[in-house]
Protein backbone atom coordinates (compact mmCIF):
# COMPACT_ATOMS: atom_id res chain seq x y z
CA UNK A 1 0.00 0.00 0.00
CA UNK A 2 1.24 3.50 -0.79
CA UNK A 3 1.08 6.45 1.58
CA UNK A 4 -1.91 8.03 -0.18
CA UNK A 5 -3.96 4.82 0.23
CA UNK A 6 -2.95 4.57 3.88
CA UNK A 7 -3.79 8.21 4.48
CA UNK A 8 -7.25 7.75 2.93
CA UNK A 9 -8.05 4.81 5.22
CA UNK A 10 -6.65 6.63 8.23
CA UNK A 11 -8.90 9.65 7.60
CA UNK A 12 -11.94 7.40 7.05
CA UNK A 13 -11.44 5.70 10.43
CA UNK A 14 -10.70 8.96 12.24
CA UNK A 15 -13.90 10.51 10.87
CA UNK A 16 -15.88 7.49 11.99
CA UNK A 17 -14.50 7.76 15.52
CA UNK A 18 -15.31 11.48 15.56
CA UNK A 19 -18.93 10.85 14.50
CA UNK A 20 -19.30 8.17 17.16
CA UNK A 21 -18.01 10.56 19.82
CA UNK A 22 -21.20 12.54 19.12
CA UNK A 23 -23.72 9.74 18.54
CA UNK A 24 -22.37 6.92 20.76
CA UNK A 25 -19.46 8.28 22.85
CA UNK A 26 -18.63 5.04 24.63
CA UNK A 27 -17.93 3.35 21.30
CA UNK A 28 -15.94 6.32 20.07
CA UNK A 29 -13.68 6.15 23.10
CA UNK A 30 -13.36 2.37 23.03
CA UNK A 31 -12.22 2.54 19.41
CA UNK A 32 -9.24 4.60 20.62
CA UNK A 33 -7.95 1.45 22.34
CA UNK A 34 -7.54 -0.84 19.32
CA UNK A 35 -5.07 -0.92 16.44
CA UNK A 36 -6.42 -0.69 12.89
CA UNK A 37 -4.61 -3.02 10.53
CA UNK A 38 -5.16 -3.39 6.77
CA UNK A 39 -4.90 -6.96 5.43
CA UNK A 40 -5.43 -7.04 1.64
CA UNK A 41 -7.51 -9.99 0.47
CA UNK A 42 -8.95 -11.01 3.85
CA UNK A 43 -12.68 -11.59 4.33
CA UNK A 44 -14.06 -8.11 5.12
CA UNK A 45 -13.23 -7.34 8.76
CA UNK A 46 -12.36 -9.15 12.00
CA UNK A 47 -10.80 -8.56 15.42
CA UNK A 48 -8.61 -10.36 17.94
CA UNK A 49 -9.33 -8.00 20.83
CA UNK A 50 -6.29 -5.78 20.35
CA UNK A 51 -6.52 -5.08 16.60
CA UNK A 52 -9.30 -4.57 14.08
CA UNK A 53 -8.15 -6.20 10.84
CA UNK A 54 -9.86 -5.28 7.57
CA UNK A 55 -9.56 -5.62 3.82
CA UNK A 56 -8.78 -2.09 2.54
CA UNK A 57 -10.94 -2.49 -0.59
CA UNK A 58 -13.89 -3.51 1.61
CA UNK A 59 -13.38 -0.58 3.99
CA UNK A 60 -13.17 1.89 1.11
CA UNK A 61 -16.61 0.77 -0.19
CA UNK A 62 -18.45 1.46 3.06
CA UNK A 63 -20.66 4.50 3.49
CA UNK A 64 -20.25 6.58 6.64
CA UNK A 65 -23.05 4.96 8.64
CA UNK A 66 -21.95 1.51 7.55
CA UNK A 67 -18.40 2.23 8.68
CA UNK A 68 -19.62 3.42 12.07
CA UNK A 69 -21.81 0.35 12.46
CA UNK A 70 -19.22 -2.29 11.55
CA UNK A 71 -16.57 -0.73 13.83
CA UNK A 72 -19.04 -0.73 16.74
CA UNK A 73 -19.92 -4.30 15.80
CA UNK A 74 -16.24 -5.25 16.28
CA UNK A 75 -16.19 -3.54 19.68
CA UNK A 76 -19.29 -5.52 20.69
CA UNK A 77 -17.53 -8.78 19.77
CA UNK A 78 -14.65 -7.74 22.06
CA UNK A 79 -16.50 -6.47 25.13
CA UNK A 80 -19.06 -9.30 25.00
CA UNK A 81 -16.08 -11.70 24.79
CA UNK A 82 -17.42 -13.45 21.68
CA UNK A 83 -13.92 -13.64 20.22
CA UNK A 84 -12.58 -15.65 23.16
CA UNK A 85 -14.98 -18.52 22.55
CA UNK A 86 -13.86 -22.03 23.49
CA UNK A 87 -12.93 -24.41 20.69
CA UNK A 88 -16.24 -26.22 21.11
CA UNK A 89 -18.03 -23.10 19.84
CA UNK A 90 -15.91 -22.57 16.74
CA UNK A 91 -18.76 -22.93 14.28
CA UNK A 92 -20.64 -20.43 12.11
CA UNK A 93 -23.99 -20.64 13.91
CA UNK A 94 -22.32 -19.43 17.13
CA UNK A 95 -20.86 -16.46 15.23
CA UNK A 96 -24.30 -15.79 13.71
CA UNK A 97 -25.95 -15.88 17.16
CA UNK A 98 -23.39 -13.38 18.46
CA UNK A 99 -24.03 -11.14 15.45
CA UNK A 100 -27.79 -11.27 16.00
CA UNK A 101 -27.50 -10.39 19.69
CA UNK A 102 -24.99 -7.57 19.13
CA UNK A 103 -26.86 -6.10 16.15
CA UNK A 104 -30.11 -6.16 18.11
CA UNK A 105 -28.47 -4.28 20.96
CA UNK A 106 -26.85 -1.73 18.65
CA UNK A 107 -30.14 -1.03 16.88
CA UNK A 108 -32.52 -1.03 19.85
CA UNK A 109 -30.06 0.92 21.98
CA UNK A 110 -30.70 3.72 19.48
CA UNK A 111 -27.06 3.91 18.43
CA UNK A 112 -28.12 3.03 14.87
CA UNK A 113 -31.14 2.93 12.64
CA UNK A 114 -32.13 -0.23 10.81
CA UNK A 115 -29.52 0.44 8.17
CA UNK A 116 -28.97 -1.65 5.05
CA UNK A 117 -25.58 -3.21 4.45
CA UNK A 118 -23.73 -3.08 1.16
CA UNK A 119 -24.09 -6.86 0.94
CA UNK A 120 -27.62 -7.21 2.31
CA UNK A 121 -29.86 -6.41 5.24
CA UNK A 122 -28.47 -6.17 8.78
CA UNK A 123 -29.37 -9.34 10.65
CA UNK A 124 -30.96 -8.59 14.04
CA UNK A 125 -34.15 -10.70 14.07
CA UNK A 126 -35.17 -14.33 13.65
CA UNK A 127 -38.43 -15.52 12.05
CA UNK A 128 -41.04 -16.43 14.65
CA UNK A 129 -39.12 -14.91 17.57
CA UNK A 130 -40.94 -11.90 19.03
CA UNK A 131 -38.49 -11.25 21.87
CA UNK A 132 -35.62 -8.80 21.46
CA UNK A 133 -32.60 -10.95 20.67
CA UNK A 134 -30.35 -8.58 22.60
CA UNK A 135 -32.07 -9.69 25.80
CA UNK A 136 -31.60 -13.40 25.10
CA UNK A 137 -28.60 -15.60 25.83
CA UNK A 138 -26.47 -16.97 23.00
CA UNK A 139 -27.68 -20.46 23.91
CA UNK A 140 -31.33 -19.36 23.54
CA UNK A 141 -30.66 -17.70 20.19
CA UNK A 142 -28.88 -20.81 18.92
CA UNK A 143 -31.93 -22.91 19.78
CA UNK A 144 -34.04 -20.84 17.34
CA UNK A 145 -31.65 -21.09 14.37
CA UNK A 146 -33.04 -23.86 12.17
CA UNK A 147 -30.18 -24.15 9.63
CA UNK A 148 -26.46 -24.87 9.76
CA UNK A 149 -24.43 -22.06 8.20
CA UNK A 150 -21.39 -24.30 7.89
CA UNK A 151 -23.30 -26.19 5.17
CA UNK A 152 -23.71 -22.98 3.12
CA UNK A 153 -21.24 -21.82 0.49
CA UNK A 154 -19.13 -18.75 1.26
CA UNK A 155 -21.30 -16.32 -0.70
CA UNK A 156 -24.50 -17.38 1.07
CA UNK A 157 -22.85 -17.48 4.48
CA UNK A 158 -21.67 -13.89 4.03
CA UNK A 159 -25.31 -12.79 3.72
CA UNK A 160 -25.88 -13.88 7.30
CA UNK A 161 -22.58 -12.94 8.93
CA UNK A 162 -21.64 -9.27 9.20
CA UNK A 163 -17.92 -9.96 9.44
CA UNK A 164 -15.27 -12.66 9.67
CA UNK A 165 -14.19 -14.67 12.72
CA UNK A 166 -10.80 -15.56 11.26
CA UNK A 167 -8.97 -13.71 14.05
CA UNK A 168 -11.22 -14.85 16.90
CA UNK A 169 -9.34 -16.67 19.63
CA UNK A 170 -5.93 -15.97 18.15
CA UNK A 171 -4.04 -14.54 15.24
CA UNK A 172 -3.48 -16.64 12.11
CA UNK A 173 -0.28 -16.16 10.20
CA UNK A 174 -0.57 -13.39 7.65
CA UNK A 175 1.86 -11.26 5.69
CA UNK A 176 1.66 -7.81 4.18
CA UNK A 177 -0.37 -6.36 7.06
CA UNK A 178 -0.19 -2.57 7.29
CA UNK A 179 -0.72 -0.70 10.54
CA UNK A 180 -3.04 2.22 9.76
CA UNK A 181 -3.64 3.62 13.24
CA UNK A 182 -2.08 2.66 16.54
CA UNK A 183 -3.86 2.62 19.90
CA UNK A 184 -4.75 5.93 21.56
CA UNK A 185 -3.29 7.84 18.64
CA UNK A 186 -4.56 9.64 15.55
CA UNK A 187 -1.04 10.74 14.57
CA UNK A 188 0.48 9.71 11.28
CA UNK A 189 2.84 7.13 12.71
CA UNK A 190 6.32 6.36 11.44
CA UNK A 191 5.89 2.63 10.94
CA UNK A 192 3.20 2.85 8.28
CA UNK A 193 3.72 0.12 5.73
CA UNK A 194 5.68 -2.18 8.02
CA UNK A 195 4.53 -5.77 8.36
CA UNK A 196 3.11 -6.80 11.74
CA UNK A 197 4.58 -10.13 12.79
CA UNK A 198 2.56 -13.12 13.88
CA UNK A 199 4.28 -12.97 17.28
CA UNK A 200 3.26 -9.34 17.82
CA UNK A 201 -0.36 -10.08 16.96
CA UNK A 202 -0.53 -13.04 19.33
CA UNK A 203 1.03 -10.99 22.15
CA UNK A 204 -1.45 -8.18 21.47
CA UNK A 205 -4.35 -10.63 21.65
CA UNK A 206 -3.35 -11.88 25.10
CA UNK A 207 -2.85 -8.37 26.45
CA UNK A 208 -6.16 -7.18 25.02
CA UNK A 209 -8.28 -9.66 26.93
CA UNK A 210 -6.72 -8.73 30.26
CA UNK A 211 -7.04 -5.02 29.67
CA UNK A 212 -10.61 -4.54 28.45
CA UNK A 213 -12.34 -4.60 31.84
CA UNK A 214 -9.95 -1.92 33.06
CA UNK A 215 -10.44 0.15 29.90
CA UNK A 216 -14.23 0.03 30.24
CA UNK A 217 -14.10 1.08 33.88
CA UNK A 218 -11.68 3.93 33.15
CA UNK A 219 -13.81 5.30 30.30
CA UNK A 220 -17.01 4.98 32.32
CA UNK A 221 -15.41 6.88 35.20
CA UNK A 222 -14.06 9.64 32.98
CA UNK A 223 -17.42 10.13 31.28
CA UNK A 224 -19.33 10.15 34.56
CA UNK A 225 -16.91 12.71 35.99
CA UNK A 226 -17.48 14.85 32.93
CA UNK A 227 -20.86 15.40 31.27
CA UNK A 228 -23.33 12.56 31.65
CA UNK A 229 -26.43 11.68 29.72
CA UNK A 230 -28.65 13.50 32.20
CA UNK A 231 -26.35 16.52 32.44
CA UNK A 232 -26.28 17.97 28.94
CA UNK A 233 -25.33 21.63 28.89
CA UNK A 234 -28.50 22.59 27.01
CA UNK A 235 -30.72 20.57 29.33
CA UNK A 236 -31.68 18.15 26.58
CA UNK A 237 -31.03 14.50 25.96
CA UNK A 238 -30.45 13.41 22.39
CA UNK A 239 -31.51 9.84 23.14
CA UNK A 240 -27.98 8.49 22.93
CA UNK A 241 -26.51 9.33 26.31
CA UNK A 242 -22.85 9.30 27.23
CA UNK A 243 -23.31 5.91 28.91
CA UNK A 244 -26.27 3.95 27.53
CA UNK A 245 -28.11 1.23 29.41
CA UNK A 246 -26.51 -1.33 27.11
CA UNK A 247 -22.99 -0.16 27.91
CA UNK A 248 -23.76 0.05 31.63
CA UNK A 249 -24.79 -3.62 31.60
CA UNK A 250 -21.63 -4.57 29.71
CA UNK A 251 -19.39 -2.59 32.05
CA UNK A 252 -20.97 -4.29 35.04
CA UNK A 253 -20.61 -7.69 33.42
CA UNK A 254 -16.95 -7.19 32.55
CA UNK A 255 -15.77 -5.78 35.84
CA UNK A 256 -12.18 -6.92 36.29
CA UNK A 257 -11.61 -9.70 38.85
CA UNK A 258 -9.39 -9.05 41.88
CA UNK A 259 -6.02 -10.58 40.96
CA UNK A 260 -4.73 -10.83 44.55
CA UNK A 261 -7.16 -13.62 45.48
CA UNK A 262 -8.11 -14.95 42.09
CA UNK A 263 -4.78 -16.74 41.75
CA UNK A 264 -5.42 -18.57 45.01
CA UNK A 265 -8.89 -19.55 43.78
CA UNK A 266 -7.40 -20.94 40.57
CA UNK A 267 -4.75 -22.86 42.47
CA UNK A 268 -7.40 -24.34 44.74
CA UNK A 269 -9.58 -25.42 41.80
CA UNK A 270 -6.55 -26.85 40.00
CA UNK A 271 -5.82 -29.06 42.98
CA UNK A 272 -9.33 -30.51 42.69
CA UNK A 273 -10.00 -30.70 38.93
CA UNK A 274 -6.56 -31.45 37.52
CA UNK A 275 -4.51 -34.60 37.50
CA UNK A 276 -1.35 -33.13 38.98
CA UNK A 277 1.42 -34.69 41.01
CA UNK A 278 2.21 -33.30 44.46
CA UNK A 279 5.62 -34.99 44.40
CA UNK A 280 7.60 -32.89 44.04
CA UNK A 281 5.73 -29.63 44.82
CA UNK A 282 6.39 -26.53 42.70
CA UNK A 283 8.90 -24.49 44.72
CA UNK A 284 8.38 -21.33 42.63
CA UNK A 285 5.34 -20.43 44.73
CA UNK A 286 6.64 -21.12 48.23
CA UNK A 287 6.22 -17.50 49.24
CA UNK A 288 2.44 -17.69 48.75
CA UNK A 289 1.99 -20.11 51.61
CA UNK A 290 0.52 -22.69 49.24
CA UNK A 291 2.45 -25.73 48.02
CA UNK A 292 1.41 -26.03 44.41
CA UNK A 293 1.62 -29.32 42.51
CA UNK A 294 4.20 -29.85 39.84
CA UNK A 295 2.64 -30.59 36.44
CA UNK A 296 3.44 -34.13 35.40
CA UNK A 297 1.90 -33.97 31.91
CA UNK A 298 -0.97 -36.31 32.73
CA UNK A 299 -4.30 -35.55 31.13
CA UNK A 300 -6.49 -33.05 32.95
CA UNK A 301 -9.65 -34.46 34.50
CA UNK A 302 -13.11 -32.86 34.66
CA UNK A 303 -14.75 -32.96 38.07
CA UNK A 304 -17.78 -31.17 39.49
CA UNK A 305 -17.10 -28.05 41.51
CA UNK A 306 -19.99 -26.60 43.51
CA UNK A 307 -20.19 -22.80 43.69
CA UNK A 308 -22.61 -21.46 46.33
CA UNK A 309 -23.31 -17.73 46.50
CA UNK A 310 -24.68 -15.92 49.54
CA UNK A 311 -27.71 -13.85 48.42
CA UNK A 312 -28.93 -12.91 51.87
CA UNK A 313 -30.17 -9.41 52.63
CA UNK A 314 -26.75 -8.34 53.92
CA UNK A 315 -25.16 -8.89 50.48
CA UNK A 316 -25.64 -5.81 48.28
CA UNK A 317 -25.85 -5.59 44.48
CA UNK A 318 -22.27 -4.31 44.18
CA UNK A 319 -20.92 -7.37 45.96
CA UNK A 320 -23.09 -9.73 43.92
CA UNK A 321 -21.84 -8.14 40.67
CA UNK A 322 -18.24 -8.61 41.85
CA UNK A 323 -18.93 -12.26 42.67
CA UNK A 324 -20.29 -12.88 39.16
CA UNK A 325 -17.14 -11.30 37.71
CA UNK A 326 -14.99 -13.68 39.72
CA UNK A 327 -17.07 -16.68 38.65
CA UNK A 328 -16.60 -15.58 35.05
CA UNK A 329 -12.84 -15.34 35.60
CA UNK A 330 -12.68 -18.85 37.05
CA UNK A 331 -14.60 -20.30 34.09
CA UNK A 332 -12.40 -18.55 31.55
CA UNK A 333 -9.15 -19.68 33.15
CA UNK A 334 -10.30 -23.31 33.46
CA UNK A 335 -12.04 -23.41 30.10
CA UNK A 336 -12.97 -26.85 28.79
CA UNK A 337 -11.82 -28.65 31.94
CA UNK A 338 -14.00 -27.17 34.70
CA UNK A 339 -17.48 -28.58 35.14
CA UNK A 340 -19.41 -26.87 37.90
CA UNK A 341 -22.77 -26.10 39.39
CA UNK A 342 -24.00 -22.80 40.77
CA UNK A 343 -26.46 -22.41 43.61
CA UNK A 344 -27.58 -19.67 45.98
CA UNK A 345 -28.42 -19.55 49.64
CA UNK A 346 -29.83 -17.28 52.31
CA UNK A 347 -31.78 -19.08 55.04
CA UNK A 348 -32.33 -21.86 52.49
CA UNK A 349 -30.23 -23.18 49.61
CA UNK A 350 -31.43 -23.50 46.02
CA UNK A 351 -30.83 -26.52 43.82
CA UNK A 352 -27.51 -25.99 42.01
CA UNK A 353 -27.66 -25.43 38.23
CA UNK A 354 -25.01 -26.88 35.85
CA UNK A 355 -22.51 -24.26 34.69
CA UNK A 356 -19.47 -24.79 32.46
CA UNK A 357 -19.32 -21.60 30.36
CA UNK A 358 -19.71 -17.85 30.72
CA UNK A 359 -22.88 -18.03 28.62
CA UNK A 360 -24.44 -20.49 31.06
CA UNK A 361 -23.33 -18.40 34.03
CA UNK A 362 -24.95 -15.22 32.70
CA UNK A 363 -28.25 -17.05 32.12
CA UNK A 364 -28.53 -18.07 35.79
CA UNK A 365 -30.58 -15.58 37.82
CA UNK A 366 -29.67 -15.22 41.52
CA UNK A 367 -32.44 -15.62 44.09
CA UNK A 368 -32.55 -14.85 47.81
CA UNK A 369 -32.74 -11.88 50.15
CA UNK A 370 -33.44 -13.40 53.55
CA UNK A 371 -31.15 -14.29 56.45
CA UNK A 372 -27.88 -16.24 56.18
CA UNK A 373 -27.59 -19.90 57.11
CA UNK A 374 -24.42 -21.79 56.11
CA UNK A 375 -25.95 -25.00 57.41
CA UNK A 376 -28.44 -24.92 54.51
CA UNK A 377 -25.64 -25.51 51.96
CA UNK A 378 -24.49 -28.75 53.55
CA UNK A 379 -28.01 -29.87 54.43
CA UNK A 380 -28.92 -29.56 50.75
CA UNK A 381 -26.01 -31.82 49.78
CA UNK A 382 -27.16 -34.42 52.30
CA UNK A 383 -30.74 -34.28 51.03
CA UNK A 384 -29.62 -34.59 47.40
CA UNK A 385 -26.97 -37.18 48.25
CA UNK A 386 -24.44 -35.26 46.15
CA UNK A 387 -20.67 -35.23 46.63
CA UNK A 388 -18.94 -32.52 44.55
CA UNK A 389 -15.16 -32.56 44.25
CA UNK A 390 -14.99 -29.29 46.18
CA UNK A 391 -17.23 -26.46 47.42
CA UNK A 392 -16.50 -22.77 46.90
CA UNK A 393 -18.70 -20.46 48.98
CA UNK A 394 -18.94 -16.71 48.30
CA UNK A 395 -20.26 -14.88 51.36
CA UNK A 396 -19.93 -11.85 53.63
CA UNK A 397 -19.43 -14.24 56.53
CA UNK A 398 -22.27 -12.75 58.58
CA UNK A 399 -23.54 -16.01 60.10
CA UNK A 400 -22.57 -18.89 62.36
CA UNK A 401 -20.28 -21.44 60.75
CA UNK A 402 -21.35 -25.10 60.89
CA UNK A 403 -19.03 -27.80 62.23
CA UNK A 404 -16.47 -29.16 59.76
CA UNK A 405 -17.94 -32.64 59.90
CA UNK A 406 -20.95 -31.41 57.88
CA UNK A 407 -18.63 -31.09 54.85
CA UNK A 408 -18.11 -34.88 54.90
CA UNK A 409 -14.46 -34.50 53.90
CA UNK A 410 -15.24 -32.37 50.82
CA UNK A 411 -12.63 -29.56 50.42
CA UNK A 412 -14.22 -26.15 51.09
CA UNK A 413 -12.91 -22.73 50.04
CA UNK A 414 -14.56 -19.69 51.65
CA UNK A 415 -14.38 -16.45 49.59
CA UNK A 416 -15.35 -13.85 52.20
CA UNK A 417 -16.18 -10.21 51.44
CA UNK A 418 -15.29 -9.10 54.95
CA UNK A 419 -11.76 -8.60 56.23
CA UNK A 420 -12.92 -9.15 59.82
CA UNK A 421 -14.13 -12.72 59.29
CA UNK A 422 -12.12 -15.93 58.85
CA UNK A 423 -13.75 -19.33 58.53
CA UNK A 424 -12.80 -21.69 61.42
CA UNK A 425 -12.07 -24.50 58.96
CA UNK A 426 -11.44 -25.03 55.25
CA UNK A 427 -9.41 -22.41 53.35
CA UNK A 428 -10.33 -18.73 53.57
CA UNK A 429 -9.63 -15.99 51.01
CA UNK A 430 -10.61 -12.40 51.71
CA UNK A 431 -12.16 -10.68 48.69
CA UNK A 432 -11.67 -6.91 48.78
CA UNK A 433 -14.73 -5.36 47.16
CA UNK A 434 -13.56 -1.79 46.85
Amino acid sequence: MNKNQIQKLRIKIEKSRARLMESAPMFGLLLMHVRFVAVPGMDRISTNGACIFFDPSYMNKLKDEETDFILCHQIMHIICEDIWRPKSLSFSNYHYACDLKNNSNLIFDRAFDRIYWIEGKIQYKLPGVEAKLGDMSIREILSYIVFDLDNFDNALRRRYLADSDVYWGGAPEAFGCTLILDRDSSDYIDILGEDISLEEKIAANRAGKDEWGEILGMINSSIRNGKGADDNSDGSNNGQGYVSELMQRIIEKLRRPRIDWRKILNDFISEQVSDYSFSPPDRRFEETGFYLPDFNEKELVNKDVLFMVDTSGSVDDETLAAVYSELKGALLQHEERLCGKLGFFDSEATDPVPMSSVQELMSIVPVGGGGTDFYSVFTLLDNKNETPSCIIIFTDGEASFPPERMARGIPVLWIIVNSNVTAPWGKTVIMNND
